[in-house]
């Protein structure tokens, strides 16, 4: 039995936000229980290269990021890409269109604006009608149209033969003594026992062993479509992104008397909904890690800079 229209790909956008709020909660745990840290360390190197008394603010590894958690990651990607599929087999039944065909329909993602009518040719939605056309025209879903949504079919392609595990933390750490001409320093790091700055001894009385105070972060790591991006706000911005679509749909399928009016969604809230290209809220760790702004270390600010990568 079929379920009433759209509802499929709600269940799956639901099941991507219970993935997603599962991970939130393991990253919170992870780092509160003080599974990675700062410490204040004698620099054995250092002080006999430059003969005298040097130390240096350490990174340790109590704990090694969960292999878990790029299935949690890779979870909520499978369900967002779904629900995409979900959607356009919906509009495909809504229109008519030929049941023998239903094994061709896909979401057409396509490479570029210009194969994008292409796409929707072989996934045999050209004869969905002008307006679903022209909905999915305005998400363009192609590299260098709507990145963000075309990074979440390739990372759904990426994991199903490479795991989709962040590599790399980030540290914002409260200095106990003036060594930045900040208050706080942002940095990245990428194994056990990497030495984020050294000092000499004399510039700073702490004892050695002591635990710095810091905040740390997961990010996606590079090469991936969301390279160097902090991992939960980035994929909270994804499902907003994906429900923004499916609300589009519903919309242009309540103005062809296809379906009731949807959740009361009104014309006035349907043209604020983002189905360009939308706002995927992509928390950048820049290439210069001294250039990189103060952010929460697991949800940055509304304001931080959006990519688009």
């Amino acid at each position: 039995m079929l379920l009433d229209p759209f509802q499929s790909a709600e269940i799956k956008i639901n099941r991507a936000k219970h993935h997603l709020d599962d991970l939130d909660r393991q990253v919170t745990s992870f780092f509160e229980r003080g599974a990675v840290r700062i410490v204040f360390e004698h620099d054995d190197e250092m002080s006999a290269g430059v003969g005298w008394e040097s130390s240096a603010f350490v990174y340790r590894q109590r704990e090694k990021i969960p292999l878990e958690w790029g299935a949690a990651i890779g979870d909520v990607i499978h369900n967002l890409r779904a629900s995409l599929d979900l959607m356009v087999s919906d509009i495909f039944r809504l229109t008519k269109g030929n049941p023998q065909d239903i094994g061709y329909v896909h979401f057409p993602f396509a490479r570029d604006k210009d194969r994008l009518h292409e796409q929707i040719r072989a996934r045999r939605l050209n004869r969905i009608g002008k307006k679903f056309i022209e909905a999915i025209e305005h998400i363009a879903p192609y590299k260098d149209g709507n990145r963000g949504l075309r990074a979440i079919h390739d990372l759904d392609v990426l994991d199903k033969h490479q795991a989709l595990v962040p590599t790399v933390a980030i540290v914002e750490i409260d200095w106990p003594v003036s060594v930045t001409n900040s208050e706080k320093f942002v940095t990245s790091v990428a194994h056990d026992g990497q030495r984020i700055i050294m000092i000499p001894k004399a510039l700073c009385p702490l004892d050695y062993g002591t635990t710095i105070k810091a905040d740390f972060s997961i990010i996606f790591g590079e090469g991936s479509a969301f390279e160097r991006t902090y991992v939960v706000k980035q994929l909270e911005a994804s499902v907003t992104s994906i429900e923004s679509i499916l609300k589009l749909f519903k919309h242009v399928a309540t103005e062809q008397g296809l379906i009731k009016n949807p959740d009361g969604i009104s014309q006035e809230v349907v043209r604020e909904i983002p189905t360009g290209n939308l706002n995927w809220g992509n928390a950048i760790l820049k290439k210069d890690d001294t250039d990189v702004e103060r952010r929460d270390r697991r949800r940055p600010a509304a304001d931080d800079q959006i990519s688009q990568s």
